[in-house]
């Protein structure tokens, strides 16, 4: 197959450049006709794993016929308009010039192409490289297919699984009994990784009562994040679920199971199960560990675990590889509320608190503050009442009014928020008054306001009607998370 894609030299050494729009020679004339295979211009996909400085990173090409041909370019930039190949139909790439050829090569008989390389060491850790899959289909490029730019962000070498400790690693949500599909297909779970370095789980030991199994391949779980272990990794078999990982074997069972997870004899951690009489059991639901009270001891108590509401792609209930909502059902209002106790709050999860004598970076607040809707309160240290509290759609909570006084309506409340002067809230129809907070008396008990920053929260300034704030370390801000 003549595939006539200038794509410009390879990452690995021993390849020659060319330009981006060099010309390139035409092949013969052939009467290339649409194939009869169903995935013709099916749609294709390009999977990345982690990269980080001396990794093996390795790439997967789903969407091809099996025997056919594809390219995977590389490139530091994306645009939306990238070098195009006029004599191949409109092929255009969406990843600026210069490109290297990351990888070409046959799909296999499954329909995927598979290839790993290793990542230089002297990449740095932070930038960002963007890779996107290319298949030419006959000689003269008579169809084509390309990827979505897939982005990955170098990033520091993770912990490894030999170096973890009792603690370091929290079982957060388990499918014991899907419903949709076989359980011996559709069983997975949840692990969250609680430290803000990434760890690779290469070498942790998966165990149950009647089964162990070891991870054999890179799977890093970041910083406060989440990885998805399952039996299957087809999502056409297991029930649609994007895996992180697939064990293979290692059944959970239904009732009084348990599941562990060693460094060599170090238990990280683990969790047993009971008939329902303390972990609740539906089939067709996963059982997930409470948003607010992830701890890998408290875990091991079934009041701390709750039975998913959420649907995914089979029509089970469960939320795999989104951060948890605590448990209940998610407390609802309009405009602003004071004197909430935390107890009414049910499903939101708090993804930030601290004083209003500290600061926060805003960017770290917004990545685990990831759900749909954002909750803003306060109250007085380790208080069960919050102040005061409002929320609505993170695109309002965190939509750009500048410094000036004019606000942002949504869900019954007037909303602020500038990187650099304040962020806050008051109740609808109020007026404000940024100095750079709001300094406004009315209505005062309905107000809230923080100090902003070069992209930071800062100290003060009120909660409610109590102000000045800014040195505080008795008063503390809280920010809540959740899908609605």
């Amino acid at each position: 197959m003549t595939a006539r894609i200038a794509l410009i030299s390879l990452w690995a050494s021993g390849c020659t450049a060319i330009q981006a729009d060099a010309p390139l020679a035409e092949p013969p004339a052939t009467s290339a006709t649409p194939s009869a295979d169903p995935l013709w211009r099916s749609e294709l996909t390009l999977e990345v794993s982690p990269a980080f400085p001396g990794a093996t990173v390795e790439f997967e090409v789903l969407g091809a016929g099996a025997g056919e041909e594809v390219y995977i370019a590389r490139s530091g930039a994306r645009t939306g308009a990238g070098p195009c190949l006029g004599t191949m139909d409109g092929l255009c790439l969406d990843l600026r010039s210069p490109l290297t050829v990351q990888a070409s090569g046959t799909v296999e008989a499954d329909g995927v192409y598979r290839v790993s390389q290793t990542l230089p060491w002297s990449v740095s850790v932070g930038s960002d490289i963007y890779f996107q899959a290319v298949l030419v289909r006959g000689d003269t490029g008579f169809d084509w297919l390309k990827s979505e730019v897939a982005e990955v962000e170098v990033i520091e070498t993770p912990r490894s699984a030999s170096d973890l400790r009792a603690g370091d690693l929290v079982i957060t949500e388990i499918m014991v009994r899907p419903a949709a599909v076989a359980s011996e297909a559709g069983e997975w779970f949840e692990v969250y990784n609680p430290n803000s370095k990434g760890v690779d789980l290469d070498g942790l030991m998966l165990s149950t009562a009647t089964a162990t199994v070891v991870v054999d391949e890179t799977v890093v779980i970041p910083g406060r994040g989440v990885a998805v272990l399952a039996s299957h990794g087809s999502i056409a078999a297991n029930g649609g679920i994007d895996v992180d990982y697939a064990y293979g074997s290692l059944p959970l069972d239904d009732l009084w199971g348990e599941l562990q997870l060693w460094n060599g004899g170090t238990l990280v951690d683990g969790v047993a199960w009971d008939d329902g009489t303390e972990f609740e059991d539906v089939a067709g639901a996963s059982k997930y560990l409470d948003g607010n009270i992830v701890d890998a001891d408290r875990n091991d108590l079934g009041e701390h675990w709750c039975t998913s509401d959420k649907t995914y792609a089979s029509g089970d209930y469960g939320t795999p590889g989104v951060r948890n909502n605590g448990c209940g059902p998610v407390l609802e209002f309009t405009g602003v509320l004071t004197d909430l106790r935390l107890s009414e709050l049910g499903g939101w999860r708090r993804c930030f608190k601290g004083t209003y004598a500290n600061s926060k970076d805003l960017d770290v607040i917004a990545a685990n503050c990831d759900g749909s809707h954002l909750l803003l309160t306060c109250r007085k240290k380790d208080d069960t009442v919050l102040t005061v509290a409002a929320y609505a759609g993170r695109e309002h909570v965190l939509y750009d009014t500048d410094t000036s006084n004019i606000t942002h309506r949504a869900n019954g409340v007037e909303w602020y928020f500038d990187q650099s002067w304040s962020w806050g809230f008051a109740d609808e129809g109020s007026t404000v008054y940024r100095n750079s907070c709001d300094t406004e008396s009315g209505d005062a008990e309905q107000r809230l306001c923080w100090h902003t920053s070069a992209s930071r929260v800062t100290g003060g300034w009120r909660c409610g009607s109590t102000t000045s704030l800014n040195s505080s370390s008795d008063w503390e801000r809280l920010v809540y998370t959740a899908d609605l």
